[in-house]
């Protein structure tokens, strides 16, 4: 009896052994396998996480990007000749375009307006208005497809006087008019317009970036350039200078110079100054240069001579 008790109470120790052991190896498993579990959640979880930065950070770099660009328009280099518009009659316009291309020219620069701001073609914009107009005006709807049938690239000039406006909100009223009216030129065919805005300084610089800005929402094309003031041009903080002239350049499709008013009395020496004296901003955002007109084609060709002798190859003659 004894005996046989003995023997139950052995099988219940090795049964109780074995049960613990089994528990111990299932409990040694499950832990296995949820310390894996973890482990691979973990770095899925980690791996989404840096997928989801990588993926805003070209987001972000993305949108930076188009910021800085600011769908810029790219502007052609020309050698552009001077062609008017001041005349009634259209046939005379398109004369003065045979002309150009008798001499292998392919590039026009129409005036759209004078210094004093009087414009230069009949604007449905300025007759609305009652913006000054000249009365030899033409236009543009009639008078550019006549250079576009030529294949001739059309770059216009267009001279903005609002900002000699002190008052800022009149200067707002005045560069809203002046962009609507560059933006009507624009739709009308022109290739590029370049803006001389004398009266800049370099505290215009964002106001005239949003003004360039709002002749873009309101064209359908074409490129718009900015004139770098002598304002601008002559500040002595050659830092400052060089800040304001990459804020200009990121954010508007072209910068030009313009050497117009350059004294050629004495012949095309004092252009040569004023070039290189510009030379290193000139050819560093290859800017246009704008020169003076001559009647007479061989002193033309020496002011084109001289530009280009100092590495200048985008140019553009003003009326």
């Amino acid at each position: 009896m004894n005996g046989r008790n003995r023997h139950n109470k052995y099988r219940r120790t090795v049964y109780r052994r074995r049960n613990i052991g089994i528990i111990i190896f299932i409990s040694s498993i499950c832990l296995i396998l949820s310390l894996t579990a973890f482990i691979v959640i973990g770095n899925l979880l980690k791996l989404r996480s840096e997928n989801s930065n990588s993926s805003d950070t070209e987001t972000n770099q993305s949108v930076q990007d188009s910021d800085s660009t600011d769908d810029k328009t790219p502007a052609k280099s020309i050698k552009a000749y001077s062609v008017l518009l001041e005349t009634q009659e259209s046939g005379v316009f398109a004369d003065r375009l045979d002309a150009l291309m008798q001499k292998g020219i392919s590039e026009a620069s129409i005036p759209l307006n004078t210094t004093e701001g009087v414009l230069l073609f009949k604007s449905t914009i300025a007759n609305e208005i009652s913006y000054p107009t000249g009365e030899a005006a033409v236009t543009l709807s009639k008078a550019i497809p006549t250079a576009k049938e030529r294949n001739i690239y059309v770059s216009g000039i267009f001279y903005v006087n609002s900002f000699k406006t002190e008052d800022p909100l009149i200067r707002s009223v005045e560069l809203s008019v002046e962009a609507a009216l560059v933006a009507e030129a624009l739709n009308a065919g022109f290739d590029d317009i370049v803006l001389v805005i004398p009266h800049m300084t370099d505290s215009h610089a964002d106001e005239a970036i949003r003004f360039i800005k709002n002749i873009k929402a309101m064209s359908e094309g074409g490129a718009v350039g900015l004139c770098i003031s002598e304002n601008i041009l002559s500040i002595e903080d050659t830092l400052k200078l060089s800040q304001t002239i990459d804020t200009l350049d990121e954010k508007i499709d072209f910068l030009a110079v313009d050497l117009s008013a350059t004294d050629l009395s004495e012949g095309t020496e004092h252009l040569s100054v004023a070039i290189s004296s510009k030379q290193h901003y000139l050819l560093m955002y290859k800017m246009r240069v704008l020169l003076p007109n001559s009647e007479n084609d061989d002193t033309l060709r020496a002011i084109i001579s001289e530009a280009e002798s100092n590495g200048i190859k985008n140019i553009q003659i003003t009326p």
